[in-house]
């Protein structure tokens, strides 16, 4: 039922679909005028088909009309094939039929959609009957040709699709039907992941997947990024693992492109912050004061420890904090304080079972100073 209320939406009005069809026509070519398109279409190859499938029975017998076959389908598609300069007239005589309720018009869509599958007027009324007929794999291989024709399409019919999902987002399944439609899934997981209502459906398709679903790392990130922001985390970990095989329990990751559970580094007036070799983090600052980088690490219950060697340049005397907070929310912990003189870090922390992940920060103190001073946190680790 949903599958039909959600296609039923990409049902185009036939104003549309004539209009849509101008999107197409080469340069030099003009649209006739529907009604004058359907007289003169009547009198080619493919309308005498077309008019002799939708006679009706002869008067006063029990006859019924003549039900289109195979043999009927593929007459039509030789006879569309033998006039492959009439697009026009076959998008205004399509407008027509749909117009008017005509029987011709279904059979003729499916035929003309096999015989110029790249032309999108043709995609969208295949598109329409789709909806129609409740065929989401149909629909959304549809989508997926569109995206490889005329990709800023796709994405306008995308977000109305999206609107009418929000409906009943829990009773519909993705990950078997997004697979079909690689070059489109981009374009929709990453419009529906600004979605909350549609977050766990999204994330459930991208994990059911198990990889199969294409997606971009852009995506993936806006993915993670929103389940965190609602406390998600045992998901959106899932969905950065996909990308991100060899992140492990208890380990930073060394990268600064998806939070959180990749460095965040701020700069201000006061500091820059910036990743080095050999799993290190260096603060240049002045003065300093706030926080310069924090990151999410899954750990499981016990006894952690966090080691650094510790490098400083300049004559600064700024403290470097390190604290730790349950992610989804809690008090925060200062662990560590290094003065002007410290060489290492060592600090130790404790994770109970009930907040696997922690947010582990790295602060400096204010203080004035007169030159720049330089502290690098070198081979920076997570350990028993």
């Amino acid at each position: 039922m949903i599958a039909r209320r959600i296609m039923a939406l990409l049902c185009l009005p036939a104003a549309f679909i004539s209009g849509f069809a101008a999107l197409t026509v080469s340069r030099g070519q003009t649209v006739p005028m529907v009604a004058e398109t359907g007289a003169r279409f009547d009198g080619t190859a493919i309308g005498k088909i077309m008019r002799r499938l939708a006679e009706p029975a002869p008067s006063g017998t029990d006859a019924k009309p003549r039900v289109f076959d195979a043999s009927d389908d593929l007459m039509l598609k030789l006879a569309i094939a033998s006039e492959p300069l009439n697009h026009p007239a076959h998008k205004a005589y399509a407008a027509a039929l749909r117009s008017q309720g005509d029987a011709r018009y279904v059979p003729f869509v499916a035929a003309i959609t096999a015989a110029r599958p790249r032309t999108p007027s043709f995609i969208a009324m295949s598109l329409e009957q789709a909806a129609l007929r409740g065929d989401l794999p149909e629909a959304f291989r549809l989508l997926n040709r569109m995206t490889l024709v005329r990709p800023n399409l796709a994405r306008e019919f995308t977000p109305a699709l999206l609107s009418e999902m929000e409906a009943a987002p829990a009773s519909l399944e993705l990950a078997a039907n997004l697979e079909v439609a690689p070059a489109w899934s981009p374009i929709f997981l990453g419009m529906a992941a600004d979605r909350p209502k549609l977050l766990p459906m999204i994330a459930r398709a991208r994990i059911q997947a198990d990889g199969k679903l294409v997606s971009n790392p852009a995506v993936d990130a806006k993915l993670v990024k929103r389940l965190a922001s609602l406390n998600d985390y045992d998901t959106a970990w899932q969905i950065y693992k996909i990308g991100h095989p060899d992140a492990v329990l208890g380990g930073f990751q060394f990268m600064s492109e998806n939070e959180p559970f990749e460095w965040q580094l701020q700069e201000n007036g006061n500091q820059s912050v910036s990743l080095g070799r050999d799993n290190s983090i260096e603060i240049d600052m002045l003065n300093g004061g706030g926080w310069a980088a924090r990151q999410t690490v899954k750990l499981d219950q016990g006894k952690w420890r966090l080691r650094a060697d510790l490098d400083r340049t300049g004559s600064g005397t700024q403290e470097i904090v390190i604290s730790a907070q349950c992610a989804t929310g809690g008090e925060e912990i200062e662990i560590a304080r290094l003065g002007p003189r410290a060489e290492k870090l060592d600090a130790r922390l404790f994770v109970n079972g009930g907040c696997p992940y922690q947010t582990i920060e790295i602060s400096t103190e204010r203080s004035f100073g007169l030159m720049a001073t330089v502290v690098t946190l070198s081979d920076l680790e997570i350990t028993r």
